[in-house]
């Protein structure tokens, strides 16, 4: 140990993804590798997003150490089976969640993984632009009792608020069924418009009316949204919020 120490052919100093990947690599291909954490002994309590292409050197990675070393050389979990890293990442057959890494690499913890899984992804550009933000983030608070129980994101462009009806072929892009026990929200109750500063609301003939505030929609008349209004869909009520305009107040400009 100590030759390999003072004769590593790969030293880390810190073990972050780049060290570590770069000693994974050299122990892979015969060579002597030496990592020294510089923050103690750190607890990774969160949870992980690789890149598919990461995902795929962890494989080949766990190849080539089982062919260059063998089964036998190859640590093993605490429930007995080879140390693959690939399956510590991710399986088909364990769960993404709450996890504390050490639990699954030992074998503690064998029904979840540590990464997740993105389906999507947006690269946004938040740079002011002529004095105004190039981009600002819309949301509907929905209330009940007086209190917020879900944020929902509303993409720029124009969405439909509205209730699911399948059988109909009726998919509103905000779905508000499950805040709506009496049903009194329209299956394309309204529509709210995102133009970069610009942001309305227009009834779309509901049976119970859009409200803003007090004022009850003409419909097919835009009227407009500004952060902070109290919008009612037939009996649900939401607030609607802007983020990463100047003129928020304090507690939301720094959300």
């Amino acid at each position: 140990m100590y030759e390999v120490m003072i004769d590593a052919d790969f030293l880390a100093s810190g073990l972050g993804g780049t060290n570590m990947m770069s000693m994974l690599w050299t122990v892979a291909m015969g060579r002597r590798a030496v990592g020294v954490e510089m923050r103690g002994d750190p607890f990774l309590g969160v949870h992980w997003n690789i890149r598919e292409d990461f995902y795929h050197q962890l494989g080949l990675i766990d190849q080539m150490m089982l062919e260059r070393y063998g089964e036998a050389r190859i640590p093993r979990r605490g429930n007995g089976q080879i140390f693959r890293l690939s399956e510590c990442f991710y399986s088909s057959d364990t769960a993404a969640g709450d996890i504390v890494a050490d639990e699954i690499i030992d074998g503690f913890d064998a029904d979840q993984h540590i990464v997740g899984t993105i389906h999507n992804v947006e690269f946004i550009d938040d740079r002011w632009r002529d004095g105004l933000p190039n981009r600002v983030i819309t949301f509907l608070d929905i209330q009940q009792s007086e209190q917020v129980v879900q944020r929902i994101a509303i993409k720029e462009g124009q969405v439909v608020v509205g209730r699911l009806d399948p059988k109909r072929g009726i998919t509103p892009e905000i779905d508000l069924t499950q805040f709506d026990p009496r049903g009194t929200v329209s299956r394309q109750h309204a529509r709210i418009r995102v133009e970069k500063t610009h942001f309305s609301i227009e009834d779309l003939k509901s049976r119970n009316k859009t409200r803003l505030g007090e004022l009850a929609l003409t419909p097919d008349r835009p009227e407009v949204l500004q952060n902070g209004d109290v919008v009612s869909f037939g009996a649900v009520k939401a607030t609607f919020r802007l983020l990463g305009t100047s003129e928020l107040p304090v507690s939301w400009s720094q959300s």
